[in-house]
């Protein structure tokens, strides 16, 4: 059975980073997945209320949303986002092969009733075949929320 925690305090967020990493194997996202990576933009840039959605099977990493708050520097406008609080060019959901109609579900109703009210949830820059993202839009479709997609071609290059 699949249980869930919302990790705030960074020390817990250290102690989660081998099992974390362990996630990212095998995915060509993997720098940009990677706790080094949060923790290298939080220390550049700062990280607004960075908080991790953690799933755990049997005390076992199984997914994790890494999110926090974000807010836009146009002046007069205050319209915050709940994103990944560290940026890179794909960003595919953390969740073990084959587990993801099992986790994201219970991720997404932590990280939902956690930023309850704090902004508009944007996931940014998935790869259209993560496995995960039927699983987000049939998870938001399910509970009525509102959404929209917007896709792009980012070519990369393969080994």
């Amino acid at each position: 059975m699949i249980s869930v925690e919302v990790i705030t305090d960074s020390a817990s967020r250290e102690a989660l980073s081998d099992q974390w990493l362990a996630l990212t194997e095998g995915s060509f996202a993997s720098a940009f997945s990677q706790p080094a990576w949060y923790k290298a933009w939080s220390n550049a840039f700062g990280a607004n209320n960075p908080v991790l959605i953690a799933a755990f099977e049997n005390r076992e990493l199984v997914g994790i949303l890494p999110l926090g708050i974000s807010r836009p520097t146009l002046p007069n406008l205050y319209l915050p986002f709940v994103v990944p609080y560290a940026r890179g060019d794909y960003q595919p959901f953390l969740v073990l092969p084959n587990r993801q109609a099992e986790a994201m579900p219970k991720l997404l109703e932590a990280a939902f009733s956690h930023f309850r009210k704090e902004g508009t949830f944007l996931f940014p820059s998935i790869p259209s075949d993560d496995p995960s993202l039927p699983v987000l839009r049939d998870w938001l479709r399910s509970k009525g929320y509102p959404s929209t997609e917007e896709s792009e071609t980012a070519p990369r290059m393969r080994t």
